[in-house]
């Protein structure tokens, strides 16, 4: 669903409680948020809906303010506790309204009525047994002709504080010798736009819960699949697992494995082994070939990694099969030669040799070199242009 199709709107129950606000004198009370998985399909919100398509949670409202640029809509926010979850948020709403049966109690007394509904990007709410806690800030706009109309009715027993609101209140006591802080999550998980940031040896969610940025990976992960040609893992994984990379340091960094690096663990390398069968990169012991990238499978636990050392990348092309090890080759060419005779030169001693180029003859008969030996251009074994050797490494 395109970003813009998500929006909030009031319903017929909610219009008409705005209507009948200032002639009965009573304002409208909103007193929860309530919140549904559209029963596991996107939602397209309606005025005359009169609740969720599938509620899954409500809570009470923890403020309303009108928007400073905008006087006709009210921002309205609610939290989901960190305790609270293992749904996909994907319609949201707002409950209350006037006492249909009698306004002057409305104070008292409020309606239950679905007067404003909207949807929203799908969004999954962990709980604290899935190894993530979070509480989860949702802020939902409506726009209202008269936002005086609208009054907020607290119950305090149902709002809940923002995991930042507590930490402010008690930051100060923490600091203390007699501290007693609140330990709300194994993995010391903060978010900032949906990611979450784990900590070094911190086991990855097997729940999708948005990006995660993990230490032990180096890396941003998302929940990615492999099934294709044997492979069977369903869990997060680097965004660029199996990439090979030329690095300035002679060590792997954190995340990545030497290429060419041997007896790997299926388990412990898990998304880069099921990456590498996933693409059809996976061969028998006899039939790895270092240069070319592929994994060796030893069976059991164990694997190899691409071998691509003593190697020059080049990208794939007419000519040049992706993933296939190139021998080295000098490109064909012609090199002109001409032989001399007693008067190519002017003493002739050079009469009878095949000269490399063309001639001149006259002084001072410039030419290249003889036939009779070899050319000594270089003192290494192979051509190659000016180059710096690196370290060649894997992600995992």
């Amino acid at each position: 669903m395109p970003a813009n199709n998500y929006h909030t709107l009031l319903t017929h129950l909610g219009a008409a409680d705005a209507v009948a606000s200032p002639v009965w004198g009573v304002a409208v009370p909103l007193t929860h948020m309530v919140f549904g998985d559209g029963g596991g399909s996107p939602v397209v919100p309606t005025e005359a809906m009169t609740e969720l398509v599938h509620e899954v949670y409500r809570v009470g409202i923890s403020s309303i303010a009108r928007d400073p640029d905008n006087e006709d809509w009210l921002v309205v926010e609610a939290v989901i506790p960190a305790n609270v979850g293992g749904w996909t948020i994907r319609e949201i709403g707002l409950i209350g309204g006037l006492n249909s049966d009698n306004y002057a109690e409305t104070a008292t007394n409020p309606g239950e009525k679905l007067l404003a509904v909207g949807n929203f990007p799908e969004t999954y709410k962990p709980v604290l047994a899935e190894g993530v806690a979070k509480d989860l800030a949702i802020r939902m706009i409506v726009q209202i002709g008269n936002a005086e109309v609208v009054n907020l009715i607290v119950d305090p027993s149902v709002v809940v504080a923002t995991q930042e609101s507590v930490a402010q209140a008690i930051a100060g006591h923490d600091a203390g010798e007699d501290s007693h802080p609140i330990i709300l999550n194994r993995l010391t998980a903060l978010e900032s736009n949906r990611a979450i940031f784990l900590k070094s040896g911190d086991e990855l969610p097997d729940h999708d819960v948005g990006p995660i940025w993990h230490p032990d990976y180096n890396d941003w992960m998302t929940f990615q699949h492999f099934s294709a040609n044997g492979a069977n893992y369903h869990g997060y994984a680097s965004r660029l697992v199996g990439k090979f990379m030329l690095d300035s340091q002679p060590v792997p960094r954190a995340g990545y494995v030497a290429t060419g690096a041997t007896g790997l663990s299926k388990t412990t390398y898990a998304a880069l082994w099921n990456w590498a069968l996933h693409h059809g990169r996976v061969v028998a012991p006899d039939l790895f070939v270092a240069g070319e990238i592929l994994v060796a499978d030893h069976g059991g636990d164990i694997f190899d990694v691409y071998d691509l050392r003593e190697r020059y990348p080049r990208a794939a092309g007419p000519g040049h099969l992706f993933g296939v090890a190139e021998s080295d080759a000098v490109k064909s060419h012609l090199h002109d030669a001409t032989m001399c005779d007693a008067n190519t030169f002017k003493d002739g001693t050079d009469a009878g040799k095949w000269v490399i180029g063309a001639y001149n003859p006259t002084p001072p008969y410039p030419w290249v070199s003889t036939l009779s030996g070899p050319v000594a251009a270089g003192s290494a074994n192979e051509n190659r242009p000016l180059s710096t050797v690196f370290f060649g490494a894997a992600k995992f």
